[in-house]
């Protein structure tokens, strides 16, 4: 599967880039806006091929820029279990010299649009830390509004950090409401 963007291609996470993507995502500027604890060292190469696969691909995909063969980030969603129809989506991208460059939008346009098409997705949610000004602004961009706020919902650096929910309906996506 891949999914072409205007500037990106995602594609699902191969386990041969699973161990490269751990490296990029320890960079303290990716993480500084981040609020997932990674492990001390991940080895999915150990695990059996179906559990890796399993564990890191189902939901996570890769951004490329077009066809190179390195990724730039990744992206991820999370069917809500309650409701099918909604998903809570992440990115990540871990190589400095391509953020501020739109590849993040293009790449969260790409999923939002996938999502929507290939997934029957009526609703996609995110929360973002309060101070992540860029990313808020690159949401917003895309669709997403603030749909509420979260005091102290999140930890950075050892304290607790607010956040903002967002969410786009599908609806609002292709200007049906």
């Amino acid at each position: 599967m891949k999914i072409k963007g205007e500037k990106i291609m995602l594609r699902p996470i191969s386990i041969d880039f699973a161990m490269e993507m751990y490296e990029f995502t320890r960079d303290p500027g990716a993480l500084k806006y981040t609020d997932f604890i990674l492990p001390e060292k991940l080895d999915c190469r150990r695990q059996t091929p179906r559990r890796a696969q399993d564990d890191i691909c189902n939901t996570t995909l890769s951004v490329f820029i077009d066809d190179f063969d390195e990724p730039i980030g990744n992206l991820g969603y999370i069917i809500d279990k309650e409701n099918s129809k909604c998903f809570d989506l992440g990115i990540l991208l871990g190589v400095p010299q391509y953020r501020g460059k739109g590849y993040g939008s293009d790449a969260m346009r790409t999923l939002i649009k996938y999502l929507f098409d290939e997934k029957e997705a009526e609703k996609l949610t995110l929360h973002v830390f309060i101070d992540n000004e860029i990313a808020i602004k690159t949401y917003k961009k895309c669709g997403f509004k603030i749909v509420d706020q979260g005091q102290e919902k999140s930890v950075r650096d050892g304290r607790m950090i607010d956040v903002y929910y967002m969410e786009i309906l599908k609806d609002n996506f292709y200007g049906k409401a």
